[in-house]
């Protein structure tokens, strides 16, 4: 872990340099800016992973040992791989069972799957809109039609999309801004499972230090 902070590091401090010899209007500069907000995004993630690993972390946050009970089970639905893995990894150190889906095809069969073995999902988080696949709003359609009491929050980096506005129309439970904050996914989730969620809007973002 502190190897690969390092390296979003290298990769975040040769953005800048580039960046101003290019023009504000050139499309290659939007290109960049969206590396680099991703770049900070994975920096400030990888820096809160190193404090879930480190044992001050799980003795005063989780209380024990990690492998004590399980606080539920996961579906975890987003286009983009490296925010799948991240995110399963969080949620497994935070004592959540999880599985990933790339798109909502791939999450409904395994959702289906779920309920068919009578080990079903306690919570879904599902992508508004996947690069390539079946997005949030077609795939909730068919998870209600499996299960009419699925509990899904829809995740989003657009909060000005209008589906967010209007997102319980959709059937989701919850929206949830992008980029993520651990401590606020893992809150998230419990209180949705406890039903708990009042508001129905939580949104995430990276710890800066």
């Amino acid at each position: 872990m502190p190897m690969l902070y390092k390296i979003v590091e290298k990769i975040t401090r040769c953005i800048d340099p580039v960046k101003m010899q290019i023009n504000l209007k050139d499309k290659m500069f939007g290109r960049l800016s969206g590396v680099e907000k991703a770049t900070m995004q994975l920096k400030g993630l990888t820096k809160q992973l190193m404090m879930m690993t480190s044992k001050k972390f799980h003795g005063d946050r989780l209380g024990g040992d990690v492998t004590d009970g399980i606080m539920g089970k996961i579906l975890v639905m987003d286009g983009d791989e490296t925010i799948r893995d991240t995110v399963r990894l969080v949620l497994r150190r935070s004592k959540y069972e999880v599985e990933t889906a790339k798109d909502g095809n791939e999450a409904i069969e395994l959702y289906k799957r779920a309920v068919e073995t009578h080990k079903p999902f306690d919570a879904v988080i599902m992508e508004l809109i996947v690069p390539v696949g079946m997005g949030g709003v077609e795939a909730i359609k068919r998870l209600l039609e499996i299960d009419s009491e699925v509990k899904v929050i829809v995740s989003s980096g657009n909060v000005d999309d209008p589906i967010l506005k209007n997102y319980e129309e959709y059937g989701f439970i919850a929206f949830l801004t992008k980029p993520f904050r651990i401590d606020k996914l893992t809150k998230t989730l419990h209180e949705v499972i406890m039903g708990n969620i009042n508001s129905g809007v939580v949104s995430w973002y990276y710890m800066d230090n």
